[in-house]
């Protein structure tokens, strides 16, 4: 009897382990293989504050002309743009929208949302992140109730700390993947 149940557990376990590594290992390669591609008839620029070079990237973007507005979500209450861009900030006044209320990516996108709201000529735009956040920012942004209205381009930053090498990379990986996999499963049952 208990080499039956041995066996029936094994069964139903390992295919599930098996997709599970497969999934992870998917995922820490694409983290690590980022390609952005830009494209035209995108009007604005939503960056994720909390990885590197996050903010870079998107100003990056808004002076290639690629985009015409950047909406950063997630910024700490008393941070101006002129913490965050010493050297320029009055040449990116017109352009530079700070959102202080976000805790966490479900909050970035009800905070992003909102501004896109009060931006009647944006259809389109580039979601900024880190290439290891970019699935499930995705996931979120693209199941929230306003999101039919826009078109998402997923623009993901490369990790350039963060290595295979380091203990912290693996920890951030797994963390993420488990994040990403509870995600997906709470918006499939939600949206059921």
């Amino acid at each position: 009897m208990l080499k039956k149940l041995t066996i029936l557990v094994l069964a139903v376990v390992l295919p599930f382990l098996g997709i599970y590594v497969v999934g992870f290992s998917v995922f820490t390669l694409n983290a690590l293989n980022v390609s952005a591609h830009t494209t035209k008839n995108v009007q604005a620029v939503i960056i994720l504050t909390g990885g590197e070079n996050r903010i870079k990237e998107g100003v990056r973007l808004l002076k290639s002309e690629k985009s015409l507005q950047i909406f950063i979500s997630g910024v700490g209450e008393n941070i101006t743009i002129k913490n965050i861009f010493p050297e320029t900030h009055k040449d990116l006044k017109c352009c530079v929208n700070l959102g202080h209320k976000a805790l966490d990516t479900m909050g970035n996108a009800e905070e992003s949302y909102k501004w896109l709201a009060d931006q009647k000529d944006i259809r389109s735009f580039y979601l900024v992140t880190s290439s290891y956040h970019i699935p499930r920012a995705y996931q979120i942004f693209k199941n929230h109730k306003s999101a039919s209205k826009y078109t998402i381009h997923k623009y993901p930053v490369k990790m350039e700390r963060l290595s295979p090498d380091k203990r912290e990379f693996w920890n951030l990986m797994f963390e993420e993947y488990n994040k990403l996999i509870y995600t997906w499963s709470s918006l499939k049952i939600v949206t059921k």
